[in-house]
């Protein structure tokens, strides 16, 4: 296996490591160095750290991560799907009134947001 992917494997993992065992602090930290901030791509699913952290139910986290995006990035945001078509409002959605507060938040901040 060739060097860039093994460093990508260790990412995927450590994000997912990370986002599941709370640690909000190294997630936004690790978001802030990447050029792609919260929407870059991590795991096999090519999703982004909004859509992992969304899957986790970590409310707080992802409200975090949606105060580093540019207001006028709707249509990145609305157009990160991973590999099975969910964008970010989809994920949202499927974890229930546990997240209700964020798609509020969602289309309060980002009316632009395709659904």
């Amino acid at each position: 296996m060739e060097a860039a992917a093994t460093d990508s494997i260790d990412k995927d993992k450590l994000f997912l490591n990370l986002i599941s065992t709370g640690d909000d602090e190294k997630v936004t930290g690790m978001c802030d160095s990447h050029p792609e901030g919260p929407l870059q791509r991590i795991g096999i699913y090519n999703d982004t750290v909004l859509h992992m952290a969304s899957r986790f139910n970590r409310t707080q986290l992802v409200c975090e991560l949606l105060k580093t995006l540019p207001k006028d990035c709707n249509h990145q945001f609305a157009g990160k799907e991973n590999s099975v078509g969910k964008n970010m409002l989809h994920e949202v959605a499927a974890a229930g009134d546990t997240m209700k507060d964020v798609a509020e938040e969602m289309l309060r901040e980002r009316s632009g947001v395709a659904i």
